[in-house]
């Protein structure tokens, strides 16, 4: 960061720099121009003052009421001569002009020209370039002109016109040319003087910036030189930190950061490992009071002394596993102490004392061991030796051949006593003894060198859960004989309802997509030709509930279209609903029996294929066509039989031409209803129609698959919570 704050330094200071050199320039050559400017025209007003003031005296006093000239033209007067002679001397010697003021005049009627200065008249035919511009312009203004080589300007040529008042044709001129160099001079001197001043004072300012740069960039490496010392600890401290970082998560110890009230601030992975919380629930630890998620009751006094003291606290504290085991912890708690003396942390390090407490135990029990003791103890060395065994103990030594102060010689004893001492942990074993069953428990006390064995007689419990296979072994056997009767029950719906192959006999661009939640199901098709190959009759019905109940239902519903159709010869998909409401009810009696609420949701088309007209009626459910674009048409918003027992519902057609091309889909509700995806939400109608856009141009078998793979992928891992069903038909 100071690197770049030196660079822009820089880059600024040059900036100023290049534009104070390039205004001081600019404003040296103005001043140079200005100055040789403003002498040129000093000169010229001083001059213009004197002139103004002879022509004055000329035009009023010198020749009023005096003729100027003889008659013979333009000569002048002697006495005016004269004394016009004088008066140029005395202007010339006071103003201390170099060149003098002379008078011109000229007589432009005879093509001549005088010149009248101090010192006497003289032809101004032979005068300068400046003078004859004067005769053969004859201006009426004054006249100021710069003379000078190479654009500089070291004499004025001053000229101004002269009433006379005369009737002749002449004119007159008072002109001077004067010589300016030495006042040119003298202002060139003092631009240069000011141009120097400016130069050392650019000079002074750039050697002080300089200066300063210098210290900056100095400062610069040496802040440079601090920094990369500092990464460099701080890369060393930092690894450090892995590395203690490292040690603190991968401990087998629990340790625990919190504030000084208390408040979890860090947590190492040993707390997930040792007490079985979730990482969610680990995460939730940080931030929380520790005194909200301990499972020592005092542990917020612990910290008031640890806080209090500003010394170590130790404290023992019991809590249980997942499993329902003892977890027995001592923990050590560390105030961290800030420069001023206040405690900034408490650092809580808990070690796993659980053996070290059930060794504890041990010894207790040891205490009493004959006392007290009911069930089976027995304490063996290593070498099989007997050391002790109480009352309860003699059937099992006796089952061993085998007395205190005497060698167990059975094998499979010895090898569990070896496998305990070798490995230094517990084994269990059941044994018959008696009539009785009991558990041994073999402990391995290493430092002793012997095991001890706990007995517990379970007998009880082993009858009882012999008891509980039978009748888990009885229960399998009826499940599987229920299953037996539904999977045979299955086999009658399958040859009673139609499937696809039955419906691709008819429409052979088709398919029918059947998914039970349980074996059998409660949704069916049904087909019907009631003008052969020219008109048929469709239907997709979805019956109350699921599994055996659905289907029941769905045996009876077929049945019932079926006489319908061939009974009533009815063919109207709207009349055949309202006489399947009607059958329905009074089939399942609902009429008397109030609780009674099965029913269906079904859809009926009937399809010409002579005249392409589908006439659709339905109930509770639609029918989906594609013509290039998705249509529907839905039922009526109510069902077949039911709750409410009405038999007098009516039903609406809706009749619509299909072309070539079209295709046409009836679908249960078990498809939208289905809960799944990342959310657990329905698949709802929406998703359900954006899919049939998508794959109408596949063929109906590729849709079926499509259709199926689309379920399965959003249920996931999720319940089937109703059956599905679905048919397509491409014209």
């Amino acid at each position: 960061m100071s690197h770049l704050i030196s660079q822009i330094t820089f880059k600024v200071f040059s900036l100023i720099i290049a534009t104070m050199i390039l205004l001081g320039s600019y404003f040296l050559i103005v001043s140079y121009l200005e100055a040789v400017e403003n002498t040129e025209n000093s000169e010229f007003r001083r001059l213009d003052g004197i002139i103004q003031s002879v022509s004055l005296y000329l035009e009023y006093d010198l020749i009023k009421g005096t003729s100027l000239f003889d008659q013979g033209g333009m000569q002048l007067n002697e006495s005016v001569k004269g004394q016009m002679t004088n008066v140029l001397y005395l202007i010339n010697s006071s103003n201390d002009l170099s060149s003098g003021i002379s008078i011109l005049i000229v007589d432009h009627q005879a093509g001549d020209a005088t010149i009248l200065d101090q010192n006497g008249t003289k032809s101004a035919l032979t005068a300068s370039n400046l003078v004859q511009n004067l005769i053969d312009l004859n201006p009426t203004e004054d006249v100021q002109i710069g003379i000078g080589a190479d654009n500089y300007t070291n004499s004025i040529f001053y000229a101004h016109p002269v009433d006379f008042r005369t009737d002749n044709d002449i004119s007159a001129y008072i002109f001077t040319i004067e010589y300016i160099g030495n006042n040119i001079a003298e202002a060139k001197s003092v631009f240069y003087h000011r141009a120097i001043i400016s130069i050392i004072a650019l000079l002074i300012i750039g050697l002080l910036g300089h200066s300063a740069l210098k210290r900056i960039f100095k400062h610069e490496v040496s802040a440079r030189k601090e920094l990369k010392e500092y990464i460099s600890l701080a890369e060393k401290r930092n690894e450090e930190l892995e590395q203690l970082s490292f040690v603190l998560k991968k401990s087998e110890n629990l340790i625990l950061l919190a504030d000084k009230n208390g408040r979890i601030e860090w947590l190492n992975e040993s707390y997930h490992e040792k007490n079985n919380y979730s990482g969610a629930e680990l995460e939730s630890f940080v931030g929380k009071e520790l005194a909200e998620v301990s499972h020592y009751p005092k542990i917020q006094s612990v910290i008031d002394e640890a806080v209090m003291t500003k010394s170590k606290v130790v404290y023992e504290a019991k809590s249980y596993n997942q499993d329902g085991s003892e977890f027995w912890a001592s923990t050590t708690v560390t105030p961290i102490i800030d420069n001023e003396g206040e405690v900034q942390k408490l650092l809580f390090i808990d070690a796993d004392i659980t053996r070290l407490k059930l060794a504890e135990k041990e010894i207790a029990n040891l205490a009493n061991f004959t006392e007290e003791q009911t069930r089976p103890l027995i304490r063996i060395k290593n070498n099989g030796l007997v050391l002790y065994a109480n009352e309860a103990s003699e059937s099992i030594l006796h089952l061993w051949k085998s007395h205190v102060n005497e060698v167990i010689t059975k094998k499979s004893i010895l090898e569990i006593i070896r496998q305990t001492t070798l490995e230094n942990a517990e084994k269990f074993i059941n044994l018959e003894c008696n009539n009785r069953i009991y558990n041994l428990r073999f402990f391995p006390v290493k430092e002793k060198d012997y095991v001890n064995i706990y007995g517990e007689d379970i007998t009880e419990v082993q009858i009882t859960e012999k008891e509980n296979r039978k009748k888990a072994l009885q229960l399998e056997q009826d499940n599987l004989s229920i299953t037996d009767s539904i999977n045979y029950a299955r086999k009658i719906q399958e040859a009673i309802l139609p499937d696809e192959d039955h419906i691709r006999q008819f429409f052979k661009n088709s398919f029918a997509l059947s998914k039970p939640k349980d074996i059998v199901s409660g949704d069916f098709f049904w087909i019907y030709e009631t003008v052969p190959q020219k008109e048929y009759l469709l239907a997709l019905a979805d019956c109350t509930g699921h599994g055996v109940p659905g289907a029941m239902m769905s045996i009876v519903g077929h049945s019932l279209l079926n006489e319908i159709v061939e009974g009533e010869e009815c063919t109207d998909p709207a009349q055949i609903l309202e006489i399947l409401n009607k059958e329905i009810i009074k089939s399942l009696r609902q009429k008397t029996l109030e609780k009674s609420s099965d029913g269906m949701d079904v859809s009926v088309l009937r399809i010409n294929l002579q005249s392409r007209t589908i006439t659709f009626a339905g109930a509770y459910q639609q029918v989906y066509w594609i013509n290039r674009k998705l249509n529907t048409y839905k039922g009526d918003r109510q069902p077949i039989g039911g709750l409410h027992h009405d038999s007098n519902r009516k039903f609406t057609n809706h009749t619509f031409s299909y072309g070539q091309g079209d295709s046409i889909y009836l679908t249960s509700d078990g498809f939208q209803d289905q809960f799944g995806g990342e959310n657990n939400k329905k698949f709802l109608s929406r998703r359900l129609q954006e899919l049939l856009v998508t794959s109408h141009k596949y063929s109906m078998q590729a849709q079926s698959h499509i259709f199926n793979q689309a379920f399965e992928e959003w249920r996931g891992q999720y319940e089937q919570i109703d059956d599905v069903s679905m048919i397509g038909i491409k014209f």
